[in-house]
């Protein structure tokens, strides 16, 4: 009817049709497939076979090669073929490798000149430690020694400035000790 009058109409009423069609379609498919399965939950070749329908594996046709040529020998019987495939994909990536020309240029040559002060970090402040704690999530699990978000959240003031002392030390002693290393 859509077609004939274009209507919207028409057309809001096809969509909803398709929709429940489309709902009852699914919803038979799995109703069938459950009652597949349970039927067949001993039988592995049905669970198998079952398998392969609901993810829609098409069976494929043999298209495998009845002879190949192989350093200008014909090989027709399918352990031979089997073998030259194998020893062609065992092979092709040293042999691929031997063609690549050799280069006397240092891969140093390649890479960006050093920047001696590349990085930079900025003192940490307790009221930046308390909203990193705010945004941990309460509901994952904690490992075996860790202290569980819930009780981080509600400790947060008190441990905020201990571990900005401790993060900002380490940010300091860190970039000297880097320094120190680099001379």
């Amino acid at each position: 009817m859509f077609i004939e009058t274009k209507s919207l109409y028409y057309y809001n009423k096809f969509k909803c049709y398709r929709n429940k069609l489309k709902l009852l379609i699914r919803k038979s498919k799995i109703d069938y497939y459950n009652k597949y399965f349970n039927t067949n939950k001993t039988n592995f070749e049905n669970i198998w076979r079952g398998i392969k329908k609901t993810i829609s594996l098409k069976l494929m046709n043999s298209n495998l090669p009845s002879k190949i040529l192989r350093n200008n020998k014909e090989l027709t019987d399918c352990k031979s073929i089997a073998n030259a495939f194998t020893d062609f994909f065992a092979n092709i990536g040293h042999s691929l490798a031997l063609k690549i020309p050799s280069v006397n240029t240092s891969s140093m040559t390649f890479m960006p000149p050093k920047q001696d002060n590349s990085i930079y970090v900025d003192p940490t402040s307790s009221k930046e430690i308390e909203k990193e704690i705010d945004k941990l999530a309460s509901i994952k699990a904690t490992g075996p020694y860790s202290i569980p978000t819930k009780i981080l959240k509600l400790i947060k003031y008190l441990i905020s400035k201990p571990l900005e002392t401790i993060f900002n030390l380490s940010f300091v002693t860190s970039m000297t000790r880097y320094k120190q290393i680099k001379l």
